[in-house]
């Protein structure tokens, strides 16, 4: 699993079970490593989408240790092999350990949307931060962007009996906190 902009990229060993959500992954990671003070710890805040059962992720806070961990092999030492060069590097190009020779400044780093204060005050914004997930198998197909699918907003709704969507051993999560225009923006 990955959240993109808080250097996370951690694999996350779950039992297997049909209709395997996003949510469940997320927690599983949460339930082992709660406590924010410690590096690893990692936490999310959600809110219910216009009073409905569906919840959406808010903000995440992440203790980053310092050195981003390229392979998810839950071992931050670990960095892409010295023959490639950072350009193709096996996850590509990361800000994660730049800055210095020692990486970026542990510390817990935040990202949050606002898309809920749009929904609680009525007012549409022009721009909205909104945090989308992505969901490849371990071969690196598409999961999750396909038409059929759109239809799974919250990540905690249930997967079960949808042909090819399944997740399965290997699949990669990836989070990122996206901006959406909803109406031309440009002025001069």
């Amino acid at each position: 699993m990955r959240i993109v902009g808080l250097y996370f990229n951690e694999t996350v060993k779950i039992n297997d079970k049909p209709g395997l959500t996003v949510r469940d992954v997320l927690d599983k990671y949460v339930s082992e490593n709660p406590d924010i003070s410690v590096v690893g710890g990692l936490e999310y805040i959600q809110f219910p989408f216009l009073g409905s059962n569906k919840d959406f992720v808010k903000t995440f806070n992440y203790h980053f240790g310092g050195i981003y961990n390229y392979d998810a092999s839950n071992r931050p030492d670990v960095a892409p092999p010295p023959s490639l060069p950072t350009s193709v590097a096996p996850d590509g190009p990361t800000l994660g350990n730049q800055g210095s020779a020692e990486g970026r400044t542990v510390g817990i780093y935040t990202l949050l949307e606002d898309f809920e204060d749009e929904l609680v005050t009525g007012t549409p914004r022009p721009i909205d931060l909104v945090w989308q997930y992505y969901v490849t198998s371990a071969g690196g197909a598409s999961k999750s962007k396909k038409r059929i699918y759109r239809r799974f907003q919250a990540f905690g709704e249930t997967t079960a009996g949808v042909p090819n969507y399944n997740l399965a051993n290997g699949d990669t999560i990836t989070w990122r906190l996206v901006a959406i225009c909803r109406e031309p923006n440009f002025n001069r």
